[in-house]
């Protein structure tokens, strides 16, 4: 197509001055790069992007030592296994089961 058609030509430019070639040349990687990343994002289907992401998001918090993310291979936070009914409570017992809600959350990975 016509994207690589112009990075064809890029280095091209050498021709008009000798000192346009490195200019050329990094146009020319700088560009393939760009087309190559728009390719392989258009060939990868969105469920695996967000899967790499989320891997790669885990892996760098056990690299610098972070709590890994309570999350699963979609990047979505699984269900509570229990979450208690706030009904008829003062604003004490509202601040006590706002404080005790880390308590009905699974551990990280």
């Amino acid at each position: 197509g016509w994207p690589v058609t112009a990075l064809a030509a890029l280095p091209l430019l050498a021709l008009l001055h000798p000192a346009l070639l490195p200019v050329g040349a990094a146009l020319a990687v700088l560009g393939a790069a760009g087309h190559w990343t728009r390719t392989l994002a258009d060939d990868l289907p969105p469920r695996l992007l967000v899967q790499l992401e989320v891997e790669a998001v885990r892996a760098g918090a056990r690299r610098f030592g972070l709590p890994v993310p309570d999350v699963d291979r979609d990047g979505h936070l699984p269900p509570r296994r229990w979450v208690p009914a706030l009904r008829r409570v003062s604003p004490g017992g509202a601040l006590w089961w706002r404080g005790a809600l880390h308590l009905t959350r699974r551990r990280s990975r």
